[in-house]
């Protein structure tokens, strides 16, 4: 994947689901993979990350990606109410808390710049119907 995202002409997205266990379990493709997207592209193509991770790591984090990340004030915040959530891109969230359903699944808040938006970003549809269901 380094060697992909270095060598090629055309912008790169790069999306990482669990960004924080690539932390935990392979800490050098980490540090690469960090290096490469937040250091400007000597081609001169834009490099974007778009990930996820657990609140309290983002919120204890105090170097690349997370930085970045957090300093775009761009993103969705899932579980407003749980500790530590208005410190991911520095916007209290406490009047986005559900509090008659403060664990409902996918609840959560879209940020860009000061601006916020409460959101729900999951529905439970049901077991997937099948032919002998219609």
């Amino acid at each position: 994947l380094i060697d992909a995202i270095s060598s090629t002409d055309l912008p790169v997205v790069v999306v990482v689901d669990d960004l924080d266990d690539l932390e935990r379990l392979r800490p050098v493709a980490f540090t690469e993979l960090a290096e490469l997207l937040t250091s400007p592209s000597d081609r001169g193509r834009s490099r974007s990350l778009i990930a996820s991770a657990r609140t309290a790591r983002v919120c204890a984090a105090y170097r690349e990606p997370w930085t970045s990340l957090r300093a775009t004030r761009r993103g969705i915040v899932l579980s407003p109410g749980e500790p530590g959530s208005s410190e991911v891109f520095g916007t209290p969230l406490d009047l986005y808390r559900d509090h008659g359903h403060p664990h409902r699944p996918g609840r959560g808040v879209v940020q860009v710049g000061p601006d916020v938006t409460p959101v729900q970003v999951y529905r439970d549809v049901g077991p997937p119907r099948g032919p002998r269901d219609a």
